[in-house]
């Protein structure tokens, strides 16, 4: 053998050895036409259902066998006496639309594309033994046989395809599979794709096609819901908050317009719940011009804030997002088409947002810390604002019984020079003009009123400014309250990232974020119930007494939200920890049920 001889096998087994894991790692995706319009992908039978078991064990032990049989009682039922075997453990399983599904289609144009070990245990396993000897292959690369369902049988083909087993009842699907096509892998972005397959069970929508198909439904049920708009004036009648609302449908529905791709995925983790849900949208659309330039940040400065209120939320900020959006993110009342407004928006833009961090509870009090390169520009924004505020103006949370109270320069404190802002909300005119209250029995009004001066106070008060380096505005009953509230976090103390909960959720959510919220959920329930609670009395149901009292405080446990906005795409997450579906149980539920579970 000559050394060109031996030159050349060499380069094949190199070639062989290099080649080899890169077609082993193609997508499973490759195998999902890039055309079909719908498809649900589960990550193993055995696998997604062995997770969901684990996720209900960990968060309500005393219904984890119980949850267990009767999963497994479903699945011997919808099976009909058949067998699923031959899947690949942690292989996807897709069902799959080659085309949009149309009411009354018969027979249905869908297929499932299983990965498996062993084609012909798969097949042999959901089949019976009549449908197996009745088996035919055809000599366009299937096979077909009767499959019996209720009342009927319907011809099923099969498709033994790269470690894939194909079932449809339509014989044109089964045509399309047996040929090379276009796999959704070549059309869909890598981040999209990866979140896909690796959720426990994801739902993947082309939104080119439904937009196409249902466009005009869409355009219609837009004008729709404005119309409902216009019709309630918005929440508390104002015409300020119904124009803001208008002014968010407007870039949602381009966003919908403007949209190539939607997945919406489920992973039952451990510890709880994920839900995560992502849009892809045309790089040259006019969604994505507002996309293009968003770096979703860590948002560090959140853990910062101090422990003990019941919300927590983070907002990256930049120029461009406070023009566009700045009249929602800051709760600045107007038209936002207004000179006016358009200059006090431009004067913030001007100050260089970076992020806002913000701590909260219920009556109002807390704190938020912006972080601008000139906060001294969003002070002056901010005084300049307060004058324009008027008697039935919607501010932030409620509506204003008269113009607020401001002092300039009121307090001095660590480097601040903090401004004083005091405000009543009319909350008896905010029910009366809310179209949805107005029929309400008075007891019912009452009763309303009522709770939500529980959850709103009579008003707010605050203390905003700046040290020249920070922006801070802090909320309390008073100034000692408010003081307190300040040094902690200047201080450093007592951080709720310091908090184990507020660790646990933070790492199930995504590393960077948009937006970011961290609510105490037993918390935020407990608050709603005693806001509830009332109204319910007042209506005249037959409650027992005492019913919705939480039986214990509840631990502080934590559910997270993110958003996310990067060139050509926006995400959304959601996190339910299997702790706070515990502590929930142990408050309202488990006194009730616990006896008849033993």
């Amino acid at each position: 053998m000559t050394r060109t001889q031996r030159l050349g096998l060499a380069a094949i087994a190199l070639a062989l050895v290099v080649t080899a894991p890169l077609a082993a790692q193609d997508s499973p995706l490759a195998q999902v036409p890039a055309s079909s319009p719908i498809v649900i992908q589960l990550h193993g039978v055995e696998r997604t259902k062995d997770r969901l078991v684990t996720m209900v064990k960990n968060a309500l032990p005393d219904f984890a066998k119980m949850a267990e049989d009767k999963l497994e009682e479903g699945f011997k039922s919808a099976l009909e006496g058949r067998e699923l075997k031959g899947l690949a453990k942690d292989g996807p399983v897709f069902v799959v639309f080659p085309e949009m599904p149309m009411p009354g289609e018969d027979p249905p144009k869908v297929a499932i594309v299983a990965k498996v070990t062993s084609y012909t245990d798969f097949r042999d396993g959901i089949l019976k033994e009549g449908e197996r000897k009745a088996l035919k292959k055809d000599p366009a690369g299937y096979e077909v046989t009767g499959v019996e369902g209720p009342g009927s049988t319907t011809d099923t083909y099969f498709i033994d395809k790269s470690g894939y087993a194909i079932v449809t009842p339509s014989k044109d699907v089964a045509v399309q599979f047996t040929k090379k096509l276009n796999g959704l892998d070549g059309k869909l972005n890598k981040e999209i794709a990866r979140k896909f397959l690796e959720a426990d069970v994801a739902g993947y929508v082309d939104m080119a096609a439904i937009n196409k198909q249902f466009g005009e439904q869409i355009k219609q049920g837009r004008e729709q819901i404005l119309q409902l708009i216009e019709a309630g004036q918005g929440f508390g009648g104002d015409k300020n908050s119904t124009e803001m609302v208008k002014r968010l449908l407007g870039p949602l529905f381009q966003a919908i317009d403007d949209s190539r791709a939607a997945v919406i995925s489920f992973e039952f983790r451990p510890a709880g719940l994920a839900l995560h849900a992502q849009v892809q949208v045309g790089s040259d659309t006019a969604t994505n011009k507002l996309l293009k330039d968003a770096k979703p940040s860590a948002l560090a400065n959140l853990a910062k804030l101090p422990a003990g209120q019941m919300a927590y939320t983070g907002v990256d900020l930049s120029p461009a997002m406070v023009k566009s959006f700045g009249t929602l993110l800051l709760g600045v009342p107007g038209d936002p088409e207004s000179k006016a407004i358009k200059e006090l928006m431009d004067q913030i833009a001007a100050a260089k947002p970076k992020d806002q961090v913000g701590a909260m509870d219920l009556p109002p009090q807390g704190l938020q810390v912006w972080t601008y390169e000139d906060p001294a520009k969003a002070v002056e924004a901010q005084v300049k604002l307060l004058p324009t505020l008027k008697s039935g103006t919607m501010f932030q949370s409620g509506m204003l019984k008269e113009k607020p109270e401001v002092k300039l320069h009121d307090k001095k404190h660590r480097d601040f020079d903090l401004n004083y802002v005091s405000m009543t909300w009319d909350l008896e005119k905010m029910i009366e003009n809310n179209p949805g209250a107005q029929n309400l029995p008075e007891a019912s009004k009452k009763a309303l009123v009522d709770g939500m001066k529980k959850m709103m106070g009579e008003g707010a008060r605050f203390w905003f400014g700046t040290d020249g380096k920070t922006f801070v505005q802090v909320t309390a009953r008073d100034w000692d309250a408010a003081q307190k509230i300040l040094d902690r976090y200047l201080d450093g103390k007592s951080t709720v990232g310091a908090q184990a909960s507020f660790a646990d959720a933070r790492k199930e959510l995504p590393a960077e974020a948009t937006f970011l919220s961290l609510i105490d959920g037993p918390k935020y329930v407990r608050t709603i119930v005693d806001f509830v609670e009332p109204l319910l009395g007042a209506s005249g149901l037959p409650i027992p007494p005492g019913v919705l009292t939480a039986a214990i405080k509840g631990k502080t446990v934590y559910m997270g939200v993110a958003g996310s906005l990067q060139n050509e795409r926006a995400s959304f997450d959601l996190w339910i920890p299997g702790a706070f579906a515990q502590e929930i149980y142990k408050m309202y539920v488990e006194r009730f049920v616990k006896p008849n579970l033993q």
